[in-house]
């Protein structure tokens, strides 16, 4: 028993659509029904194992998938120790560090927000709504802050203090 022509037709106009070259259509086919010599009870059967392992298989990495994207920033984690240029405005203030820029023996580029994308791991998003932080401000998921400079001043990135290493802030 053969496929008819007009399911004949259906299954090609379904994967590819035109003899001049492939263009999906979107279109669902059931293959197992264009095959007559399978029985309806392996077909469902096999439907059942696929469907099965599709959403283990699913629930597995939409598990791990967090993990996955977020790890870049998790094991950046934070520096033990201070990584500002020490330059003559550097000093200590409180329980805070004033530095300059990231040194460039740490990675530093000159450019805060290139920096703050090397410290953060590029993954970072806004402040909360109404927290003290000024517009435009990024949080990373390793607590490092980019404040944006304003018209008087530089942007800053601050580091929280992690052991012995105080909060530092980056001045740009």
């Amino acid at each position: 028993m053969g496929l008819s022509a007009a399911k004949s037709s259906q299954l090609y106009s379904g994967i590819g659509g035109s003899q001049s070259g492939p263009s999906f259509t979107g279109e669902r086919i059931d293959v197992a029904s264009c095959i007559p010599c399978v029985p309806p009870a392996i077909t469902a059967a096999g439907k059942a194992v696929t469907a099965t392992a599709g959403i283990v298989g699913g629930l597995w990495l939409g598990s791990k998938a967090n993990i996955i994207y977020n790890e870049s920033a998790r094991n950046l984690g934070l520096p033990a120790d201070l990584i500002g240029t020490q330059d003559a405005g550097a000093r200590q203030q409180g329980n805070r560090h004033n530095s300059g820029p990231l040194d460039p023996s740490n990675g530093g580029t000159g450019n805060s927000q290139q920096d703050f994308d090397r410290l953060t791991g590029g993954v970072s998003g806004p402040a909360p709504e109404g927290s003290s932080y000024p517009p435009g401000t990024l949080i990373g998921e390793n607590g490092i802050v980019f404040r944006p400079g304003e018209k008087d001043t530089g942007s800053r990135i601050d580091i929280p203090a992690n052991g012995t290493k105080p909060h530092e802030t980056l001045h740009y």
